[in-house]
């Protein structure tokens, strides 16, 4: 089986091989840097597309921003084995940087509500203008921390929180924008 790859202007870098189960990181990261040097550059979003159109995977493109490296890491390795693709960050700049160059990459963008610096409301509220292709999610241990007009606009996920949580938030199905998520 054979997956298209294009680059964000549209340009299509190749068909590669998508091995079993489908996952779009393991497709990438199987990609020979030779094909595509870099692979910042790949349309994540058609490419989840056509992985939809000709493969059946319903997986999207998954932006998280927390300060707890672990939590990070472990999130991310069950949201990639579920077939997501997924960005981890620990500093809001850098993540921030990446939303700003892709604003249209990410179907979803999980945001840690308390972090050094910036808190995850302020963040939200600063990559809304960016972009209206994502949902954005907010995670904290602390639900009064979120101002209850970022309640009424994103959905909560309460920490501490499991991968049922995590990948709730990261599923249409299992989450609503009316309520606070704590499973």
């Amino acid at each position: 089986m054979l997956v298209t790859i294009y680059g964000k202007n549209g340009e299509k870098y190749g068909e590669f091989p998508a091995p079993a189960p489908i996952r779009i990181g393991r497709i990438i990261d199987n990609i020979p840097s030779k094909d595509i040097p870099f692979k910042s550059d790949i349309d994540i979003s058609k490419t989840l597309e056509e992985l939809k159109t000709k493969f059946q995977v319903n997986a999207e493109s998954i932006l998280m921003l927390d300060d707890d490296e672990e939590f990070l890491t472990s999130s991310k390795f069950w949201l990639q084995k579920l077939g997501h693709y997924v960005e981890a960050y620990s500093n809001a700049d850098q993540a921030f940087m990446q939303i700003s160059n892709y604003p249209n990459r990410y179907h979803r963008i999980l945001i840690d509500q308390n972090m050094p610096g910036i808190n995850g409301a302020s963040f939200a509220q600063s990559i809304e203008a960016l972009s209206h292709n994502f949902k954005i999610y907010i995670l904290t241990a602390n639900v009064e921390s979120v101002p209850s007009s970022f309640t009424q606009k994103y959905p909560v996920v309460k920490k501490p929180c499991n991968m049922i949580n995590i990948v709730g938030a990261a599923s249409k199905n299992h989450i609503s924008r009316e309520r606070t998520t704590n499973y």
